[in-house]
């Protein structure tokens, strides 16, 4: 049309992340009133975890099960825990039910089963506050399942006895205290998980003191080369707050970051999504869904 004006700019259409940010505040304030309601820490880190688990089941494509519990393997005894898992991700498609706990009082959502170790996808442990002992002791759980990452099974193996390669290690928690913020031994605990056989995945941190209600952190795992020197401390990187702590792990320089960022939590999502399905790869974005595409600028149109 004739002396229409067009517009270089063109509108990038926002990304999910939004809605991740009000599941997010949900769990948050149903959390906060167990709280309120009863000073026990054991209390909390029951309540949280069963929040967590709820809010999976609500995300995760139906193919995939959640449940708080044990994993067994076919040929290989492992010792029962202390307590079972907080949350187990599986192929529920595929995977028999091997023993459900029998509980009138409790939800069928939150009864624990036994889940066979070739169909797991992920196994994540929901603490309610993030700090040295909490993370230390997150870690620390996941070497109940040794005896079933000690080995791979064949192709084809008839009857599969180890989780996956592919199966990821996760910690969840649901806060952090000013105080704990300042406490870098926390990280050293998380880096610890980098020597579990299967893939560790990091911390999620659903919310801080002192930072925004929004900001989720999330911990990153950088190799460098030797001899490369990482500051250790706090500091600003763009939007985000952020906290690194550099280890030896292997003969090489690895630094742990521990980022806040708005799109953290909707980020770990769908990382999850992707864990499941067998197509994560560590440093590659999972899907745009978790991210704010309006701060990315579209591609310019080649004159023709």
């Amino acid at each position: 049309m004739a002396g229409a004006q067009v517009s270089e700019k063109t509108t990038t259409p926002s990304g999910a992340w939004q809605q991740f940010q009000l599941a997010k505040r949900q769990m948050l304030a149903e959390y906060r009133v167990a709280k309120a309601h009863a000073p026990s820490q054991v209390h909390h880190t029951i309540v949280a975890a069963a929040l967590f688990r709820t809010w999976l089941e609500s995300f995760l494509p139906k193919r995939f099960g959640v449940t708080g519990g044990y994993i067994r393997g076919q040929m290989i005894r492992v010792p029962p825990g202390d307590s079972p898992f907080d949350v187990i991700i599986y192929d529920q498609l595929a995977s028999p039910t091997l023993w459900i706990e029998s509980s009138p009082d409790q939800s069928s959502q939150g009864r624990s089963r036994m889940v066979p170790a070739e169909h797991v996808r992920a196994v994540i442990d929901v603490k309610a506050r993030f700090s040295t002992d909490t993370a230390m002791t997150a870690v620390h759980k996941f070497g109940e399942l040794k005896p079933l990452m000690d080995g791979i099974d064949v192709p084809g193996e008839r009857y599969p006895t180890y989780l996956q390669p592919s199966t990821a290690l996760a910690t969840v928690f649901f806060e952090l205290s000013e105080s704990d913020r300042e406490d870098m031994r926390a990280l050293r605990e998380i880096h610890a998980g980098m020597d579990l056989p299967r893939g560790f995945y990091g911390a999620l941190i659903l919310s801080s003191e002192g930072l925004p209600v929004d900001a989720t952190g999330l911990t990153a795992f950088v190799r460098h080369a030797v001899g490369t020197r990482v500051v250790e401390g706090y500091g600003d990187l763009m939007t985000a707050h952020c906290k690194t702590k550099g280890f030896a792990h292997k003969g090489r320089m690895c630094s742990v970051r521990l980022d806040w960022m708005e799109t953290n939590f909707a980020r770990f999502a769908f990382d999850l999504i992707a864990i499941a399905q067998g197509t994560f790869e560590r440093g590659r974005v999972s899907s745009f869904f978790g991210l704010d595409l309006s701060k990315i600028e579209p591609p310019k149109a080649t004159p023709g």
